[in-house]
């Protein structure tokens, strides 16, 4: 009986607390898009057959997103990709990745979306515009279209040298083995963040000399930092624009590898002003006697380097030379030994990695061989020049090279010239010394001169003095025209010397130079101007540019005279330039010639033409860039 009570209690109490059992629901699993894919990526793309293609079947695509807008660098749109090929997604909207993130496996439903070309890279739209180009997707519609799977996964890329790169890997994730940004990039940034615009391009370059060119957006959260110096891996999106092989980085990590030793062997472990101890020019001076035998050469001691003031001008010297001084101290020739030429101008402040570099006597002077990645601007500055006498000169010469010094009260005799420029013997009362001018410097020496200034250097024993700029000639009593001889009386310019870069394409070989030119005799003040094949090319994105004219005598046939220039614009856009005198009368010139199109011809007459009269040919506004040729100024 107790038994049976006991067991009758434990069987309730047993009910009791099962029946008390809590129960939760579990969140909901996010369901699978009900669609399955009817078709690849590479049999989409191949019903393109030369004209934009608006997608009427029920086609659906499964893509994996390997390219999105976080960082700023890709400009709303998104590269996805299958195992067959890759695609561009047009969408006119921000922030696309906090929907479609990359990793993210999208639908594509393609039914009513348009198919065609921008510049050769197929793009997959909404309509055409009137350029027959494919329209970005309204942001608004775009859940129409793209349905995101809730799978998630890394695409692994493909693994190519630059001269494997062809059409069937556009749009996808590609990684260049083995590159470098070119010696010419190492002193930039990747992009223009402190005045942002647009898009900039940098060159990537592998040890054969392969190139592809690095699109970089001004928006993007890293165009501030320095270019990567070293050699590695490069992973990004491959395009093409006409026929310019281009690469689209997405963030800092697909360049975290470029980091070992560059193809010259020089370092590539970041900035190059880290460990290295920094020594003197003079200390740099003394590792070899500027006294030995022409071509001999030592190495410099690892982990050093020099800092100074460049002395010598772009525009009257060699290519690949330049002119280093420290404040109150030596200087040295540097030649740019590899990379490019020389990119640094008069005034600004460099240091110089001259670990395990060369240091030779070259044709009887002292010359520290480089590449051109080893030199980095650091700053500004000028150097003082010595008042001295060609005596003194003649005592130092030979640790004076490379120092800028002023000579005062010569007279100039006109030499020898070559197809260079002229040579000219400069005379006072304690002996001479020769300078040379180049051609395209726009420097003239008169027959006096009160005072010129210049650095000095020896070739194979002679002394010599080069002037950087026009500022350096002050000319004596009895110059009508300081710096520039008598006043002509007309000017014509065909601007044959400028034969860098090309006129008829924004990228690529038939671009303009991106050199700045630093003008010449007939032109001797220009700004943002650029050599264009035989023309001069005015204007950037972000800055107008212009050329001034040498003064001339205008003031006869009472001060009527003419101003007749071909002229051709940018891009798609209708152009306008200015026509200015330095007394302020001015014309505009409206052209439609574009940059594909033949050069416009364009006669202006102005009065009130003056004995000392500049005309000034400008453009109006950075969109609005201009070609110039064939420049004659008359009465």
């Amino acid at each position: 009986m107790k038994l049976m009570k006991l067991g009758s209690m434990i069987m309730l109490l047993f009910v009791a607390l099962t029946g008390c059992k809590k129960t939760y629901d579990e969140p909901p699993y996010p369901e699978e898009p009900q669609l399955e894919a009817n078709i690849t990526i590479a049999q989409l793309l191949a019903k393109y057959q030369g004209s934009p293609l608006e997608i009427t079947e029920d086609l659906v695509l499964k893509a994996l997103v390997v390219g999105d807008d976080k960082s700023g660098n890709i400009f709303k749109k998104i590269f996805v990709q299958d195992q067959t090929g890759g695609l561009d997604i047009e969408i006119d909207a921000n922030n696309i990745h906090n929907n479609y993130p990359t990793g993210s496996w999208v639908y594509i439903k393609a039914k009513g979306l348009t198919l065609g070309t921008y510049n050769g890279l197929l793009e997959l739209g909404l309509g055409i515009n009137t350029s027959n180009q494919p329209v970005r997707i309204p942001g608004a519609v775009i859940d129409k279209y793209l349905v995101k799977s809730y799978a998630v996964d890394v695409m692994k890329p493909v693994q190519l040298s630059i001269n494997q790169l062809d059409n069937q890997y556009l749009s996808m994730l590609v990684e260049l083995k083995d590159v470098q940004f070119d010696d010419s990039e190492l002193s930039k940034t990747y992009a223009n963040a402190t005045n942002p615009a647009s898009t900039q391009n940098r060159i990537v370059k592998d040890c054969n000399g392969n190139q592809i060119t690095l699109r970089m957006s001004d928006y993007a959260n890293f165009a501030g930092e320095k270019v990567a110096r070293g050699k590695g891996s490069l992973v990004g999106i491959y395009t093409i624009f006409g026929t310019t092989k281009q690469f689209m980085v997405r963030d800092l990590e697909d360049m975290k590898d470029l980091t070992g030793d560059r193809c010259d062997g020089s370092s590539g472990g970041g900035d190059q002003s880290g460990s290295e101890e920094l020594i003197s020019i003079s200390e740099l001076r003394s590792k070899l006697a500027i006294t030995s035998p022409n071509d001999t050469e030592v190495k410099l001691p690892a982990n050093t380097k020099i800092k100074g003031i460049v002395v010598s001008s772009i525009a009257n010297e060699s290519q690949y030379n330049l002119r280093v001084q420290e404040k109150g101290g030596a200087g040295i020739l540097v030649y740019v030994s590899s990379g490019g030429s020389n990119t640094f101008n008069l005034g600004q402040e460099v240091e110089i990695n001259t670990s395990a570099q060369s240091l030779i006597v070259y044709n009887g002077d002292l010359e520290l061989k480089v590449p051109l990645s080893n030199i980095k601007a650091v700053g500004t500055g000028a150097i003082t020049p010595k008042t001295t006498t060609i005596t003194e000169i003649n005592s130092n010469i030979n640790n004076w090279t490379s120092t800028v010094v002023k000579l005062e009260n010569l007279t100039v005799t006109k030499g020898a010239s070559n197809s260079s420029g002229l040579n000219y013997t400069l005379t006072a009362t304690d002996g001479s010394i020769v300078t040379f001018v180049r051609t395209t410097s726009g420097i003239t020496i008169p027959d006096n001169l009160t005072s010129i200034t210049g650095y000095l250097s020896l070739y194979n024993g002679t002394k010599q003095l080069t002037v950087r700029t026009a500022a350096d000639v002050v000319a004596g009593t009895g110059n009508p025209n300081p710096g520039g001889g008598n006043t002509a009386t007309s000017l014509t310019e065909d601007f044959s010397t400028l034969t860098a870069g090309g006129n008829t394409a924004s990228t690529g070989d038939n671009a303009p130079s991106g050199t700045k030119w630093s003008g010449n005799e007939n032109f001797p003040t220009v700004e943002s101007a650029y050599p264009a094949g035989g023309m001069v090319k005015l204007g950037t994105a972000s800055l107008v540019g212009s050329i001034t004219s040498k003064k001339l005598d205008l003031s006869g046939n009472g001060g009527n005279f003419k101003v007749k220039l071909d002229v051709k614009g940018w891009s798609a856009a209708s152009g306008q330039i200015v026509v200015k005198t330095s007394y302020g009368q001015e014309k505009t010139v409206s052209f439609t010639a574009k940059m594909g199109d033949p050069l416009e011809t364009y006669t202006l007459d102005f009065t009130g033409g003056t004995s000392e009269t500049t005309v000034t040919i400008s453009t109006i506004s950075t969109s609005l860039r201009a070609f110039i040729d064939n420049v004659s100024i008359a009465k």
